[in-house]
């Protein structure tokens, strides 16, 4: 009860560690390598610690349904309210577990008939790995922040890090790449069912407009924003009850260039590339460069833009 009491949670705090040092715990917590050891134990932050070590240590090994069980148990105790970065270390912990068992699925490679298939696939799985890795990378920087190296210390920094960027990143670089060359893509950038982004004006934002009952609507544009982060801020908005959000994407411009992708986005009949000292883009013979610019684009269509 004293433990769990929002107002006297700190003295007991203080005379845990003071017992904890008198009698040597850390030292004999050692010897307890398996969590469901220390899954009932709340009495000394030391536990915690040695509970974390665990399950770091083996996190592979072990049933997703247990570290989702050991996880939600140890997010609702002491020592995660008492202390952000426990809370920090368990979600990192989820996190890298969720990569670690969507990386078994594709132990073989990233293998598929099509780029189609392949673009397909990563809508509706494979952008994941990108989610897991950026929710183990944000817990993990809140962790170092707070001053705990637990998560390195036990090499799963190093391990994620190395799975996303040298395994993730580059096998499926070199897949796609393989599928837009086998299909010379390049010759015509177009995938069966797939929205272009040039067309985005006449796909997604006039046809809204030639509907009676709409008056405006508004686009923002943030550079960057990855598919996965996207695909969260649709699952809050969906949460939320009040609103409805649906979920969409399109093949981007090549080359992939913040001007052209953003002047692609603008109404236009013809986009050019018009290459003096250096490369300018325009929208039927209007520069898509800064935002005076694109505001004329938009003026022809009773549109404007503003920086936000």
């Amino acid at each position: 009860s004293w433990r769990e009491s929002r107002t006297l949670s700190e003295s007991y705090n203080q005379v845990a560690t003071e017992v904890a040092l008198e009698l040597e715990i850390r030292s004999k917590l050692d010897e307890f390598k398996q969590p469901s050891h220390l899954l009932q134990l709340e009495t000394f932050e030391e536990a915690e610690q040695q509970l974390i070590k665990s399950i770091a240590q083996d996190l592979p090994a072990f049933d997703s349904n247990d570290i989702a069980d050991w996880i939600s148990q140890r997010l609702r105790g002491h020592w995660c309210y008492a202390e952000r970065k426990y809370a920090s270390i368990y979600k990192a912990l989820k996190a890298a577990k969720q990569f670690f068992d969507l990386k078994e699925k594709y132990v073989d490679g990233f293998v598929f008939p099509s780029a189609g298939a392949m673009y397909q696939a990563y809508e509706k799985e494979i952008y994941e790995f990108d989610y897991y890795y950026r929710l183990f990378a944000e817990h993990a920087i809140d962790v170092h922040k707070h001053g705990s190296d637990i998560l390195k210390a036990t090499g799963l920094v190093a391990d994620m890090e190395s799975m996303y960027v040298d395994w993730y990143l580059n096998d499926f670089a070199i897949a796609w790449g393989n599928l837009v060359d086998n299909e010379s893509l390049l010759a015509n950038w177009t995938l069966p069912g797939i929205p272009n982004q040039q067309n985005f004006f006449n796909d997604q934002v006039k046809h809204i407009l030639n509907k009676t009952q709409i008056k405006r609507v508004f686009v923002i544009i943030s550079d960057a924003l990855r598919y996965e982060v996207a695909h969260e801020i649709h699952q809050q908005i969906n949460d939320e009850k009040r609103f409805k959000a649906e979920m969409g994407s399109q093949l981007g411009v090549v080359p992939s260039y913040t001007q052209l992708g953003m002047g692609s986005l603008l109404p236009h009949q013809s986009l050019t590339a018009h290459l003096n000292n250096k490369v300018e883009y325009k929208a039927d013979g209007i520069s898509v460069h800064g935002l005076e610019n694109r505001q004329k684009v938009l003026a022809k269509h009773g549109g404007i833009a503003f920086k936000a």
